[in-house]
């Protein structure tokens, strides 16, 4: 197994996961997203002899625990198994898995989507893109491309920039060469001496991976703090995007900002 954690600025790409089992939404993708369980519940059938979180059995792909680790998990796929151990954990979520050709070099890949953190105000994921490869001596190895939620928080932290806004109790923020206006949280009143720092979490918040369609969509929720004093709060709304994978390294496109929707 090799693991490989690759990003690059360049360009498409699904169902949250806690969703139930969806049907295929195109002749060319099979992808799955499975039951919310809460902590503490059976963690499904045994498929050989590992605890089962979710398979495709038509493509015969299954994704299992590792027994006697609460991290990790088993890609069983044609009888051939892989440990990959930082693949996360099914506390509050089991994974989502998809089976497409993800990077159109006509052969296609398994996407697994997994919870690596979670607990109040806290859900981070990471997604992981698996090309399969047959070696010189007709064995195949599973080769892991990650990315992660920190790796998401390095690619904004880099370039998200924030101020305060016209309007009274708002924060204006910009990426590239896109502006947005947000609420700010109501928690953390501005106070007016102090300038404002956003962040998107890469170690506290909320990071999510979701297969729709034929595509990748991230979610993420910013997070706010003054430059004096660590009161984390967060804007109103979470950054959207595009991710794409290109056999080698992922892409983000179609940056946005989308406010919350009113009650």
């Amino acid at each position: 197994m090799k693991r490989i954690v690759a990003l690059a600025m360049g360009l498409m790409l699904l169902t949250d996961c806690g969703a139930a089992v969806a049907d295929e939404p195109g002749e060319d993708i099979h992808w799955v997203a499975s039951d919310y369980y809460p902590s503490g519940a059976n963690r499904g059938d045994a498929f050989g002899g590992y605890p089962l979180y979710v398979e495709l059995p038509e493509d015969d792909i299954h994704v299992c625990g590792a027994p006697g680790n609460d991290r990790g998990m088993i890609l069983i796929h044609e009888d051939r198994e892989t440990l990959f151990s930082d693949w996360g954990y099914p506390k509050y979520d089991y994974p989502c898995i998809a089976y497409y050709d993800f990077d159109g070099d006509d052969t296609k890949e398994i996407g697994v989507i997994t919870l690596v953190g979670s607990g109040t105000f806290i859900s981070l994921k990471d997604l992981h893109i698996v090309t399969i490869e047959k070696t010189d001596t007709g064995d195949y190895r599973y080769i892991d491309h990650a990315f992660t939620c920190d790796d998401v928080g390095a690619f904004f932290g880099e370039g998200l920039k924030a101020k305060r806004g016209k309007k009274k109790n708002t924060v204006e923020f910009s990426f590239g060469k896109k502006t947005w206006t947000a609420d700010l949280d109501p928690e953390l009143p501005w106070i007016e001496a102090d300038g404002i720092n956003v962040k998107v979490p890469d170690s506290f918040g909320f990071v999510n991976f979701a297969f729709q369609g034929k595509g990748i969509r991230l979610r993420a929720t910013p997070y706010v703090t003054y430059e004096t004093q660590a009161i984390p709060g967060y804007l109103q709304g979470d950054l959207t995007a595009d991710v794409t994978f290109d056999g080698k390294q992922f892409h983000i496109t179609n940056i946005d900002y989308e406010p919350d929707q009113e009650d």
